[in-house]
């Protein structure tokens, strides 16, 4: 074990039991990605291709690591274990590399590159071509401003709505901008015509709901949208993992799961899970989560409390 990969571990120690301090990395990481984000840094201390010629700009070596180690070595699946890595790298725990690029200017990580892909293919009997690039990934010592700008990232996009189901490129693009996304997730999916105008559905029916009555939900958000299922199935062709089969109602939840607090925000829409008062003022008979007016509540409360006295 290295000095730089212990003071890693030593870091991840403080900011995993200081919630007070790191709320939000906590929130976003939560207890069950920090084992694979330990297990990723174990199997990557001292790793490199060529510390001699494949170096980030600031000196530290490119090296690769498969899914299919990171499995064989601590469990899990390669979905879950390539969404968290990705959490990770937004998080600015672990630096990642566009292979393509890469490739492109230096001839020596191209050869070694296509010779792992050979291998591979040869062991797993298939054509080179299905083999996908590996991607390319350095780590760097862990520092006080590392742990600031990752609990600052993890703020954001938690007040966004963050979750693991709805954490994807897109979700990254709306929250931080394309270039930014760009430097995660290293494909052509952004923003469709078609993701944007559900955006904007939903936005339009939460506000639409909210102007008649002063509060909504999900449900009846989700009951209230409409999408072409022809063109739904472009939907499918941008997610080819995420399973909607033919269900309309899968495809807004996902869209809502992963907008409503972003919509919330932009028009300062209250968000929560009703209380005893929030059950009274909209005629409720037990708590949900629902969306509302605050400055409807805001004048009912004053109204209420002049009448009070």
């Amino acid at each position: 074990m290295t000095k730089e990969h212990e003071n890693r571990m030593k870091m991840i120690r403080k900011f995993e039991k200081n919630i007070k301090k790191y709320p939000y990395l906590n929130k976003v990481i939560r207890w069950q990605s920090f084992p694979k984000l330990k297990g990723f840094l174990k199997l990557a201390d001292n790793r490199a291709i060529h510390t001699k010629t494949l170096k980030h700009e600031n000196k530290y070596p490119y090296f690769t690591l498969t899914l299919h180690e990171l499995v064989k070595k601590f469990g899990g699946t390669a979905s879950t274990w390539n969404r968290n890595i990705n959490l990770f790298v937004s998080l600015g725990l672990i630096g990642k590399v566009n292979p393509f690029e890469l490739n492109k200017k230096n001839g020596l990580l191209g050869q070694h590159n296509l010779q792992g892909k050979v291998a591979l293919a040869k062991k797993l009997r298939i054509p080179i071509s299905a083999v996908q690039e590996q991607n390319m990934y350095y780590i760097f010592p862990y520092t006080k401003k590392t742990l600031e700008i990752a609990e600052q990232r993890a703020k954001i996009m938690y007040e966004n709505g963050f979750s693991s189901r709805s954490f994807s490129k897109i979700f990254l693009q709306r929250v931080f901008g394309l270039e930014f996304a760009n430097t995660v997730f290293f494909n052509d999916i952004q923003e469709s015509k078609f993701t944007i105008a559900l955006y904007k559905q939903i936005e339009d029916v939460a506000l639409k709901m909210l102007e008649q009555k002063h509060f909504t939900f999900k449900q009846e958000i989700i009951a209230n949208v409409k999408i072409d299922i022809t063109v739904y199935k472009h939907y499918e062709t941008i997610y080819p993992k995420v399973k909607f089969k033919d269900s309309k109602q899968a495809v807004v939840e996902f869209e809502y799961g992963r907008s409503i607090k972003m919509i919330c925000n932009n028009s300062d829409i209250g968000f929560c899970m009703s209380n005893k008062e929030l059950n009274g003022i909209f005629g409720l008979k037990s708590n949900k989560k629902i969306l509302y007016d605050k400055d409807y509540v805001e004048n009912w409360r004053k109204i209420n409390n002049k009448n009070r006295r």
